[in-house]
């Protein structure tokens, strides 16, 4: 089972407003559903950056995750990578923002790369992939009312 996809939007801001906002990973509970809090381990938001953050989901209730931030283009890109080795990760997250005429369209794209099997029958007894999705939706709209 691969779980992978992107959604888009358009939001009515700056790109670089948007990147400063998005790479603060301490202001991620702010939009996401799924993050209950992260803090950085070392100084972000630079390519080798580490934080943690504190998750939820149904059933598990929370967990803890490791990232290492794998892309720090300011007002173009930031991405990280989830698991212990972020050259092998678990999953990757990727915002790319493009500027457009009234604002940036906002792209959140993600990659489950591996799971052990146990993680995979949780996540179709869930429906992980259709959770995924929707709590990628409900990120994107939930910056664009914090942004606008």
């Amino acid at each position: 089972m691969k779980i992978s996809g992107s959604e888009a939007i358009s939001i009515a801001a700056d790109p670089h407003a948007l990147w400063e906002m998005i790479s603060d990973v301490t202001r991620t509970p702010g939009w996401s559903p799924d993050v209950i809090q992260s803090v950085w381990i070392d100084p972000g938001p630079a390519v080798g950056a580490r934080f943690e953050s504190l998750n939820r989901m149904p059933l598990i209730r929370r967990w803890r995750s490791r990232s290492t931030v794998i892309a720090a283009d300011p007002g173009r890109r930031f991405a990280f990578a989830v698991g212990a080795n972020p050259h092998d990760p678990n999953t990757t997250w990727t915002w790319d923002l493009e500027p457009t005429a009234d604002g940036t369209t906002v792209r959140l794209s993600y990659e489950m790369h591996h799971e052990p099997p146990v993680v995979l029958i949780y996540y179709r007894l869930t429906r992980r992939p259709h959770r995924v999705r929707e709590s990628v939706r409900a990120t994107l709209n939930r910056l664009k009312a914090v942004a606008e």
